[in-house]
């Protein structure tokens, strides 16, 4: 979700209680097992609000009422072998700065065969992961779970901790008892009754003189003329120091020492706000100002002539018209500026130039330049601009990226179960009439092979008999010299 990619710890056995390679339950975050408000039993709800859950590796997400106990000896082979799990789910890291008296709140089902299936809640202080809590069983109700509250204050250590996490620990063994439900979290919260800091910061990619003016306070030379950012303080009194961030599109870091965060007065005036450390290099870095107590725009500014900063660089665009690529840029000023160089990657990491353009050297008015690539890559590409000064000092604009397909690719549209004994798939075949399709089981073993060749591009439907396939997991695989796609379903 918008808070980061949560992460899986999974110190299940190799093995099982019967000697066989476990296949642990894992996690999931689906609607499989509804979100439901504390007091009201499980249940699912397709995608309207999803929960994080425990659910079955062999026979996918089924909820958390399913499969928490294990498999051990069922169907032997056909299944692979038991379900012991060991698994934590583990939080992004919150950056709880600032904040003391954290309180953790949620929404849990838990259930399962005592303590041999079992959840548990858990706190990282930025060094270690500890238990905090064996949350306790809830009610069943309707074949399910309860949804029930629990909350807890977070160790002192969490209080103005830019590094804690939350984790969610789920341990079973394989004996197949107490499987419904296992554990299910969600509604997950930080609140705290400390002090309140509170600001929103925007970012602008466009020329602060135009707004805010160009006058500036004695001892700077020049400020940016690409770049700001508005830091606006809503709650709180706090002084705080700004950190700003330059990349290669930033207009021109040549000179570290010289740089400082200027702010805008409110009034009619850039003040200077100093330079208390940098970072990196000429090419990317942050520049820190020094204690700042009033918050408004802020923007790079330069002491002295260095740190020239002068391009400001109104859109660069490229365009596929069918046959080659359209480059256009334009500039609203340029200062010192000897040529433009434009260059290409496949990768977005490692770049080709492939034509230069004269620049204006000096200029205050609009000027919009042309060019093409005659020779552009297919699929996706990628493209920037690189502005050279008289002194050979460079910047780069942002990366833009361009798409040109020219083939449709290979597409599973659907699988679906047609008769007691057989399934279809839609398949959309691309430009390669050979394709070739395979379905594969739960150990690897492909149980179904075929290649196909259709002359046109269009959606065909394949039939496929199930009836000497086992009750589980299967993946459905097919390919042709380009491309390859792959899409899960179950036999029950």
């Amino acid at each position: 979700g918008p808070n980061g990619a949560w992460t899986i710890t999974d110190n299940s056995p190799a093995f099982d209680g019967c000697g066989y390679a476990t296949s642990p339950n894992t996690w999931y975050v689906s609607g499989a097992e509804c979100g439901n408000a504390a007091g009201t039993c499980g249940t699912s709800c397709g995608t309207t609000d999803p929960s994080l859950h425990i659910g079955s590796t062999t026979m996918g997400d089924m909820g958390a009422s399913f499969d928490a106990g294990g498999w051990c000896d069922y169907g032997l082979g056909g299944w692979g072998s038991g379900t012991q799990t060991d698994a934590r789910c583990e939080s992004p890291t919150i950056n709880c700065t600032g904040q003391s008296n954290i309180t953790l709140s949620f929404n849990y089902i838990e259930n399962g065969n005592g303590v041999l299936d079992n959840a548990t809640l858990w706190y990282f202080d930025g060094t270690s992961w500890s238990q905090l809590f064996d949350l306790a069983k809830t009610v069943l109700c309707g074949g399910q779970g309860r949804w029930t509250n629990y909350s807890q204050t977070l160790p002192a250590s969490a209080n103005n901790n830019p590094n804690i996490k939350i984790g969610f620990k789920w341990v079973n063994n394989d004996d197949g008892a107490g499987t419904d439900p296992s554990f299910a979290v969600d509604d997950i919260t930080l609140s705290t009754t400390g002090s309140v800091v509170d600001f929103t910061c925007e970012y602008f990619y466009s020329n602060p003189q135009t707004p805010y003016g160009n006058t500036i306070v004695a001892g700077l030379n020049h400020i940016s003329s690409c770049e700001y950012w508005i830091l606006t303080r809503n709650a709180g009194t706090a002084s705080k120091t700004i950190t700003l961030t330059w990349d290669a599109s930033s207009c021109g870091v040549t000179s570290l020492p010289d740089l400082r965060v200027a702010r805008y007065d409110g009034i009619s005036t850039w003040q200077n706000e100093g330079n208390t450390a940098t970072t990196g290099n000429i090419t990317t870095g942050t520049l820190s100002s020094g204690v700042v107590s009033n918050f408004s725009p802020f923007t790079f500014a330069s002491i002295d002539i260095t740190n020239p900063l002068p391009i400001e660089l109104l859109n660069f665009n490229a365009i596929y018209n069918g046959i080659d690529v359209d480059l256009s840029w334009s500039t609203a000023s340029e200062i010192n500026n000897d040529y433009f160089t434009i260059e290409k990657s496949i990768d977005a990491n490692n770049f080709e130039n492939i034509i230069t353009i004269k620049g204006a050297g000096n200029s205050s008015i609009l000027l919009k330049y042309f060019t093409k690539d005659l020779e552009p890559f297919y699929g996706t590409s990628y493209y920037r601009l690189k502005q050279t000064d008289f002194d050979k000092n460079f910047t780069y604009s942002k990366i833009i990226s361009l798409n040109i397909n020219k083939k449709s690719p290979l597409e599973i549209i659907s699988i679906n179960k047609e008769t007691e004994n057989t399934c279809n798939t839609f398949i959309r075949v691309g430009n390669n009439p050979i394709f070739n399709l395979e379905i594969i089981n739960i150990t690897g073993k492909v149980v179904f092979s075929s290649q196909y060749n259709f002359t046109s591009e269009n959606v065909i439907k394949i039939n496929f008999d199930t009836r000497n396939f086992e009750k589980g997991l299967y993946i459905l695989k097919t390919f042709d010299i380009t491309d390859i796609r792959t899409k899960k379903f179950i036999i029950y």
